[in-house]
């Protein structure tokens, strides 16, 4: 009877760890956010008896997208939750494959190039077919495939245990608010949930690339600076975010590969969100990247210099093979900004609007609309 009893006093008060449950989902990266909570499980019962309880009952779902944050979200209540964006899991795929073959291929500027494609190509308002993989789009000897592939994985493991413990973080220490919250109030929520995801991936985890949540924060850069140059309004603007979250983490790099990474990413937000980006394209133009004419005639159209900027549009579509540039290009023979006079130039107007339309822009024409309307154009 005294064993039953203590049986029974054990069931009653010990915490239970049975929790993160992935909830079943046909997201694509459910499968891999399960493997990497399955890791996680074991090590519930060396934790705090308040944390473990705060924990035995969050249940994580992977959904296809979070409009808010766009990243993941913690929520607390009765039903403990975690949610986590299916769609910037596959951005985040996406950057550590392409971070991995700017180091193979010694291009730093090659995740610019192909997340051009690759926000374009994956846009409400783009139909046509979806943008290789970045192994793929760089044309890498196959021969490297597997090898590029394997690292691109090892990485994505990496930075996706940190977010998964960071939202842990979150529930552990009970460290939540609302979006009426003062900033120093989120700022402590979000560093307490930060120090405890840390103390866990140090001494759970050290075999885990510390880089990790650099690639996340490098890939909203990236979505920053498109959405900058593009002038679309699809995706929220983080920068603020992406400075802060890239100061502290780059605060204590020791690893070479990281501290190679935080200069990179540092100078990139220093001049790419600056009076500089212009020149900085420039520089990169007449070192012979046929990509940079593209941002660089952007930015010169929103300055008003419609001249030099559809010129360069043109270079970009013959030298850079930038397919969105004909959507401009048919705007600047339109207005007649490019050569020749009518009425050859609306018949060029015409082939880039049917191009434009033919890779799959089907906002073409609304485009265009908006572009006369931006810049007064009659």
């Amino acid at each position: 009877m005294r064993s039953g009893y203590l049986i029974l006093l054990w069931a009653l008060f010990s915490p239970t760890v049975q929790g993160l449950e992935v909830i079943y989902s046909d997201a694509k990266h459910s499968a891999l956010v399960q493997e990497l909570i399955q890791q996680i499980e074991p090590i519930l019962i060396e934790l705090h008896s308040e944390e473990q309880q705060r924990l035995a009952h969050v249940k994580i779902k992977v959904v296809p997208n979070l409009m808010a944050s766009d990243i993941a979200l913690s929520l607390g209540g009765k039903i403990p939750r975690v949610l986590i964006s299916d769609q910037f899991i596959q951005g985040l795929s996406a950057y550590s494959e392409a971070y991995v073959v700017a180091l193979h291929r010694q291009a730093p500027d090659f995740p610019e190039q192909y997340f051009h494609h690759y926000f374009w190509d994956n846009h409400p308002d783009f139909s046509g077919t979806e943008v290789d993989s970045p192994v793929h789009f760089s044309k890498t000897d196959p021969r490297y495939k597997r090898i590029l592939t394997d690292r691109k994985n090892e990485l994505l493991q990496s930075a996706l245990m940190d977010i998964i413990l960071h939202e842990l973080g979150h529930h552990a220490k009970r460290a939540f608010y609302n979006y009426k919250a003062s900033f120093f109030v989120k700022q402590e929520m979000e560093q307490l949930a930060d120090d405890w995801a840390l103390g866990i991936r140090d001494s759970h985890f050290p075999e885990l690339d510390p880089i990790g949540r650099l690639l996340s924060i490098a890939f909203i850069f990236e979505r920053d600076r498109w959405s900058m140059l593009s002038g679309d309004t699809n995706y929220p603007r983080m920068i603020t975010w992406i400075a802060d979250n890239a100061d502290s983490v780059c605060e204590d790099a020791i690893a070479d590969h990281v501290r190679n990474f935080c200069s990179q990413l540092e100078k990139n937000i220093d001049v790419y969100f600056s009076a500089r980006a212009e020149s900085a394209y420039r520089d990169r133009v007449d070192e012979g990247d046929g990509y940079a004419t593209f941002p660089l005639a952007q930015i010169l159209l929103k300055k008003n210099r419609y001249y030099t900027a559809c010129r360069y549009f043109k270079e970009s579509q013959d030298r850079g093979n930038i397919k969105r540039a004909a959507v401009y290009v048919a705007w600047c023979y339109m207005n007649g900004f490019l050569q020749p006079s009518p009425p050859d130039a609306q018949i060029l107007a015409l082939t880039n609007y049917r191009d434009a339309m033919m890779y799959g822009y089907t906002d073409t024409q609304q485009y265009i609309e908006s572009l006369n309307q931006n810049y007064l154009i009659q």
